[in-house]
């Protein structure tokens, strides 16, 4: 994490949730989120889950958004998992900086309250 605007997110699959936290090159956080999932009891000593769910819990909320807004999930798509810059982002996309400043900062606010648990306001 060189790159100046670089973000890290870490996963915890635990035993009831999927927990996300951003972080950016120097360490602070930029970012949490929870997403629960089920777990299955087939006995006193046995607890199940399946990774399908961990895998949902961490795409809904942007599957979600593409629904709503094709353009901030491709900022997301381009910058988190791409790993491009704000710069390199708005060439790839064919816009200005500022633009792309503010898709990634609200699609990164939008997200997180998704994945909170809150109901997506469109």
């Amino acid at each position: 994490m060189s790159a100046a605007g670089s973000v890290c997110i870490g996963l915890d699959l635990g035993t009831s949730a999927l927990k996300a936290l951003a972080m950016d090159a120097d360490g602070c956080v930029l970012a949490r989120a929870r997403r629960e999932y089920p777990t299955a009891r087939a006995g006193a000593d046995i607890a199940e889950q399946d990774p399908a769910d961990w895998w949902r819990a961490a795409t809904d909320a942007l599957t979600e958004l593409a629904a709503i807004d094709a353009r901030k999930s491709r900022v997301v798509e381009l910058r988190f998992f791409g790993g491009l810059t704000v710069e390199e982002t708005a060439k790839t996309m064919g816009l200005n900086s500022a633009t792309v400043r503010r898709d990634w900062t609200f699609a990164k606010a939008w997200l997180h309250h998704v994945i909170s648990g809150g109901k997506s306001p469109a």
